[in-house]
């Protein structure tokens, strides 16, 4: 229910038992937008009895089940915050829409002092409980329209929020008008040299075409048919939104663009460099996962991304948008591109830049401080991870190869003639001169990156770059080998050709097996065991297989695991499926 007129902001009251600042008695404007009480209810309880609740926390990370409480504690909600330089120890920020607390627990951590603007008190109390240790972060709960600020702010969000105007703003408007006068709204409350940081999805984004149903509806192609059932959720095409902006009053705008999506982005492009000549498709990483509700493949999205790229169009068509608006024009970056590995234990995590000054170089850089770069599993088998400055390299990554024989009726003959040519160089550029005790070839520790994905191709050469990781020790050959099968076969199963590659680990025997005939059951099997130790020691509880909906109410641990081991072993379209069924049922 609406208030009579707007209400100051600095007129809410603050309720001591839950860090929240409410409206006082009559004042009550809260809107009901909700994931279900069952899931809020367990977000609250699992901050209420974590003792890490900061930015990224692994301790919230180990309590993810489901979409829900992934999308509120999974690693990289942020990232879409990193790549821009308005975040300072001075900035005062108004974040419109605050959800659970997500991103405000980041700006918390970083800015001078966050309002918080959130309608619903149950998601109120939950962002509080994030936030309960930060003492520059003020939440309020009211509805978006009937409030008013005093002083500008640094930094104004609409962070997922724009979308949702047309259902819980001016319902009496058309959806763009609604969405409109919430921009307006949050003009006024960005101070003279301010910026505006909105994030919203592209309704005609590559990942809609594919198959992807639309976020918010749940219904493929809906925000490319215009959303014909109302009233819903709208997004925008970059023309649109850029049309919106400037009616609001933001005469200047600076755009960044999202994959998979700015919910959890591992990529980010700028408006800076060439989407051709710098190659931009390689940064992008398909298939795109359709996180809460089953989906089609139309077409392969890599090899799709590489044509846009080639054409311009990879930037219009991005998954997401993430925009910066204000009144005055601020400075390009001076960066391309940037990828976010963050799906690994915290101190691996690491922000990859391609950037334009002093010239075209790739720099990688941690996100977080450590004392160590060396990461040592159970059984005493150690990585070293190496992060560091590389020249940029004209060409395309190899796994497009691999993708244009996915598609070819002569499969089987590509990929084994790409196989004896990484045999070849594998053996030439690592290669010690010694055997292993089976008389398998051995190879140096710094060969095992060189897989498919960390080789550029240029006309006829190849150029292995992105050497982040290096084994401890010496290699076999046919480790390499299987490591490399694996994750290719892996990501190809990924993109529908379960019927073909039944089982990637063990079709690498007989691809090894055609240089190395001594090769078996037991080899395979303990190269295997030596990449899934080595993964975990990276990955830890980063990248979890979330259940479908509904799931986490069970209370019995050891159902829960069992479950949990279960539905790791099925494959990755059959537990979309599932997780799609469930969300339907329980919707």
């Amino acid at each position: 229910m609406k208030t009579a007129a707007p209400v100051p902001l600095n007129r809410f009251l603050l309720d001591e038992t839950t860090g929240v600042h409410f409206p006082s008695a009559g004042e009550e404007t809260a809107f009901g937008y909700t994931d279900g009480g069952m899931y809020e209810d367990y977000i609250l309880s699992v901050l209420q009895n974590a003792n890490d609740v900061s930015d990224d926390s692994d301790e919230l990370m180990s309590s993810v089940k489901d979409w829900p409480s992934y999308y509120h504690f999974g690693i990289g909600r942020s990232t879409i915050f990193r790549c821009l330089s308005h975040i300072t120890p001075s900035t005062r920020v108004l974040e419109l829409g605050g959800g659970c607390g997500a991103l405000t627990r980041y700006l918390g951590e970083r800015a001078g002092s966050v309002d918080v603007v959130e309608g619903s008190p149950a998601r109120s109390r939950i962002a509080a409980e994030r936030c309960r240790d930060l003492d520059n972060v003020r939440i309020y709960c009211a509805n978006l329209s009937d409030i008013e600020v005093g002083q500008p702010y640094d930094l104004v969000t609409l962070i997922g929020v724009l979308e949702y105007a047309p259902i819980y703003f001016a319902e009496e408007k058309t959806p763009e008008e609604a969405c409109l006068e919430l921009l307006k709204s949050a003009r006024k409350w960005v101070g003279p040299s301010g910026r505006l940081a909105l994030a919203i999805e592209n309704k005609v984004g590559l990942k809609y075409w594919s198959g992807c149903p639309e976020d918010h509806t749940g219904r493929i192609y809906d925000g490319i048919h215009g959303y014909p059932r109302k009233p819903s959720p709208v997004t925008f095409s970059k023309h649109e939104l850029s049309r919106l902006l400037h009616l609001a009053g933001f005469e200047s705008t600076s755009y960044y663009y999202c994959y998979p999506d700015y919910k959890f982005a591992a990529t980010i492009l700028s408006d800076t460099g060439e989407e051709d000549s710098h190659h931009l498709y390689n940064w992008v990483q398909p298939p795109f996962v359709s996180h809460d509700n089953p989906r089609i493949t139309t077409f392969h999205e890599a090899l799709a991304a590489r044509s846009l790229s080639q054409a311009g169009l990879l930037r219009e068509l991005a998954n997401s948008f993430l925009v910066t608006a204000g009144t005055e024009p601020e400075p390009p970056p001076s960066w391309i591109a940037r990828r976010y590995s963050v799906k690994r234990q915290k101190t691996l995590r690491c922000e990859t830049t391609l950037e334009t000054l002093p010239g075209v170089q790739v720099n990688k850089r941690l996100l977080e401080s450590r004392t160590t770069d060396r990461i040592t599993t159970e059984t005493g088998s150690s990585l070293i991870h190496r992060v560091k400055e590389a020249d940029w390299l004209d060409g395309e990554v190899l796994t497009y190869s691999i993708y244009e024989a996915s598609l070819a009726q002569d499969f089987e003959t590509r990929f084994q003639a790409l196989l004896e040519r990484f045999h070849r160089e594998l053996l030439e550029r690592y290669g010690t001169g010694k055997s292993d005790t089976d008389g398998f070839p051995a190879v140096r520790g710094d060969a095992y990156d060189f897989v498919f994905r960390n080789i550029i191709t240029k006309g006829e050469s190849w150029h292995a770059f992105d050497d982040e990781w290096q084994f401890d020790g010496a290699l076999s050959a046919d480790f390499v080998m299987y490591r490399c099968i694996r994750t290719t076969l892996t990501n190809l199963q990924r993109y529908g050709l379960g019927s073909t590659i039944k089982n990637p680990h063990q079709a690498a025997v007989g691809y090894i097996r055609a240089f190395y005939p001594s090769y078996g059951g037991r080899r395979n099997t303990a190269n295997q065991k030596l990449e899934d130790s080595l993964q975990r020691l990276i990955v830890g509880a980063a990248d979890p297989k979330l259940l479908p909906r509904g799931l986490h109410s069970i209370q019995n641990e050891t159902v829960l695991s069992l479950i949990r081991s279960a539905w790791n072993l099925l494959p990755a379209r059959v537990r979309l499926t599932l997780r799609g069924l469930a969300s339907r049922l329980l919707s």
